[in-house]
């Protein structure tokens, strides 16, 4: 037992047992002068229960700083160290209602096969204290061979993805105050190009429609030109979702492929799940030339059905492969042979939707309703994605208030 020099007595106390023997607590207490009592008046407080006599000293500097009310073991008592892999492990946990099944396996992975490989050993605290070390693993990642079987390096797209998913559960580490900062924020990012995002023009349009209308995905690339639908989107689609009268197309639910692991193998899964974000369950307006194509693909699904023995009805998918979801890999798969086959103008399957978007705008369409159209969280992420066709919106702009001035001149 000591005095201890901040002011107070911190020590263990004694105690004499059954058999008068004199013997030492486990825990650690602290003793202090009652910060309310009166002039001239000699009272002590005591608060025990510590496990350590750095816990005890820590709950007394935050006391002495806060004489106003009592405080808590909680708030100065913090866990014992532990390392980054030891909280990528409670951090996955909790992320299992927090996030969709397949954001959840893309984060396993950045963590199985890259974070805790370079990370893991590192203890959160030194982690804070030494941001260089997310710098020196993010230059490591980039000279690694491919995890996935392809020849070549990771991309800095790949890198910075992978820093994403790292920096996610570092700032949930700083929620529940394990660390005071995230380190990320003091390491930049990899330096990537930015991907030139390709989009067909109105002809290109007309022949992949030509193309596309002779084969088994006809009717579902005209949806996705005419809607700038997401592939999950776009294959999560029942025909309770379309309204062929009032010419809408709700966007309820959206398809994933899940990979699941287990002790003994791995499979994959295709889930139903909620859209992207909030802003993705939306109702999009469909142009005639989808509407011509969606009766027509409805009378030769049914005939399809009818002819296997069953109807379709409103919970039976727009696009199904025997009457069972699209794999999405396989749908992009086939949507490329096709179209490498027909010697097509070469996009990707996203880059329908960019061909949606980007002939709106060239056309006139205000940007809110383009957003609203695409789904996405905000109007400044149209803005970004679409910035190229600006230049075009400004000349029309401009030649806009050239004929309204124009106007004003000749009634003059």
């Amino acid at each position: 037992m000591k005095h201890h020099r901040l002011g107070a007595w911190i020590g263990q106390e004694s105690y004499l047992d059954k058999a008068g023997k004199r013997k030492t607590c486990s825990t650690w207490a602290v003793k202090y002068d009652a910060f309310d009592q009166k002039p001239g008046e000699r009272r002590q407080d005591t608060e025990r229960g510590f496990a350590s006599e750095a816990d005890a000293i820590a709950w007394w500097v935050l006391q002495r700083q806060n004489r106003h009310r009592p405080v808590t073991k909680a708030e100065a008592v913090k866990e014992a160290p532990i390392t980054l892999d030891a909280f990528l492990d409670r951090w996955l946990q909790g992320c299992a209602t927090t996030m969709s099944i397949g954001a959840l396996a893309t984060c396993e992975k950045h963590t199985r096969l890259w974070i805790r490989p370079s990370l893991g050993h590192v203890l959160l605290c030194d982690l804070e204290r030494s941001p260089a070390l997310i710098e020196q693993a993010q230059a490591a990642w980039l000279t690694q061979p491919r995890k996935d079987k392809r020849a070549g390096v990771v991309t800095p797209g790949f890198v910075k993805s992978v820093r994403s998913t790292l920096n996610t559960a570092l700032n949930r580490a700083k929620k529940v105050r394990l660390i005071t900062v995230n380190p990320c924020e003091f390491v930049d990012p990899p330096r990537c190009e930015r991907e030139e995002m390709r989009s067909l023009s109105p002809e290109q349009v007309q022949q992949y429609l030509a193309v596309f209308d002779r084969s088994v995905l006809g009717a579902a690339i005209a949806t996705a030109i005419g809607s700038g639908c997401r592939r999950g989107e776009l294959l999560a689609l029942r025909w309770s979702d379309v309204d062929l009268d009032q010419g809408t197309l709700r966007v309820a639910r959206s398809l994933e492929r899940v990979t699941i692991r287990t002790a003994k193998r791995e499979h994959c899964e295709l889930r139903f799940k909620e859209p992207k974000t909030k802003r993705s369950r939306r109702t999009i307006a469909l142009p005639p030339f989808v509407l011509e194509r969606l009766r027509r693909h409805r009378l030769e699904q049914a005939e399809r059905f009818f002819s296997a023995g069953s109807r379709p009805d409103g919970s039976t998918l727009l696009f199904e492969r025997g009457g069972l979801p699209w794999n999405p890999n396989t749908f992009g798969l086939t949507f490329a042979r096709i179209a490498r086959d027909a010697k097509l103008p070469k996009v990707r399957l996203h880059d329908l939707r960019h061909s949606f978007a980007s002939l709106l705008l060239a056309g006139g369409a205000d940007l809110k309703t383009v957003s609203t159209a695409l789904g996405h969280s905000t109007i400044a992420v149209t803005a970004d994605t679409y910035a190229h066709v600006s230049p075009a919106m400004l000349h029309g702009a401009a030649n806009l208030l050239d004929r309204i001035v124009e106007s004003g001149r000749k009634t003059g």
